[in-house]
């Protein structure tokens, strides 16, 4: 799968922080905490789309991860 760039119109995220180097599968458990609770987030637009998100932090690069 080639990465491509995708124009959209404003967003606003909601989700759960996860602080990991995803060894022991922790992204995938966090989708399985997040997806139920999804109804109850205010003004939630339906999609059909869901999105990760992740930021790296300069001392998580350093760590070489």
């Amino acid at each position: 799968m080639e990465p491509r760039t995708v124009e959209m119109g404003e967003l606003i995220l909601v989700g759960m922080p996860c602080f990991s180097n995803n060894a022991n599968r922790e992204f995938s458990r966090m989708w399985k905490l997040f997806m139920p609770r999804m109804d109850s987030i205010p003004r939630m637009v339906r999609s059909g789309r869901s999105f990760g998100v992740e930021f790296h932090t300069k001392e998580f690069s350093q760590m070489g991860m």
